[in-house]
């Protein structure tokens, strides 16, 4: 979409690798909706990325408000560690006086529930070839080392609720259901499996519903949508028609 010419933004939060740029493959939606991805700051600095994911939220929100003005109600989303950012920075916005019209989960596992991913299993998938890589080609260096940086971060933040009168009427869930592979057992990875996290990721699953969002985003109108593809594949080529699909679904012009 034309930020210059809609009529309505959505900004959309990196996962992980911090990349922006991995929403650059989504469908258009509609002439008056514009997705705009951001970037990480530490994006090929990894080793600069030592604050907090609270921290993080305050690094975008003054440019958030740059790109749309004051007094819109704005639209927020991410991928995976995405959806955390989306949430530090609604909390902002909100104590500054803003409105969220909407919040889009894509793929986030809640922090009150689910555990941050342990590096070792971050090193089984790099290993396997299983972390970002797209077709044969594997994930680049810095993503990873981004990736490691991020799950740091994640391992130290516990987020408290936006209060009630705060949340945004609407929040959209959009899940996938295939694991990263068919079978643990077969994969020849070493994870442990009792942690919830690294189910989430490596095991098919059924329809997944609010997860403890409910708790952070308290009375919110919830709607779920299930996507194609596994959680590394949501923005890859046929899989982000799925959710360009399902965000055409969500958010109404």
């Amino acid at each position: 979409g034309d930020p210059n010419t809609a009529t309505k933004l959505v900004f959309l939060f990196p996962d992980g690798s911090g990349a922006g740029t991995a929403y650059g493959t989504l469908p258009k939606i509609h002439d008056n909706v514009a997705f705009i991805g951001l970037n990480s700051p530490f994006l090929r600095q990894a080793q600069d990325f030592t604050c907090s994911i609270e921290r993080m939220a305050r690094l975008w929100v003054d440019e958030v408000r740059r790109l749309q003005p004051k007094g819109q109600k704005y639209v927020l989303g991410g991928w995976s560690a995405g959806g955390y950012y989306a949430f530090e920075v609604a909390k902002l916005l909100t104590n500054a006086g803003e409105k969220i019209e909407q919040m889009i989960l894509i793929d986030s596992p809640c922090r009150l529930k689910y555990e941050a991913l342990p590096e070792h299993v971050v090193n089984e998938l790099t290993r396997k070839g299983l972390m970002g890589a797209v077709g044969q080609k594997k994930a680049p260096e810095w993503l990873i080392a981004h990736f490691k940086s991020t799950v740091i971060s994640v391992d130290k933040y516990m987020p408290t609720p936006l209060a009630k009168e705060k949340v945004p009427r609407k929040v959209s869930f959009i899940w996938v259901k295939e694991g990263l592979v068919k079978n643990v057992a077969e994969s020849g990875l070493d994870v442990d499996m009792s942690v919830k996290v690294t189910r989430f990721l490596l095991e098919p699953r059924g329809d997944l519903k609010t997860e403890g969002w409910e708790e952070l985003l308290p009375g919110a109108k919830y709607d779920f949508n299930y996507m194609t593809g596994n959680h590394f594949q949501i923005t890859q080529p046929f899989h982000a028609d799925s959710l360009g699909k399902h965000l055409q679904k969500c958010i109404k012009p």
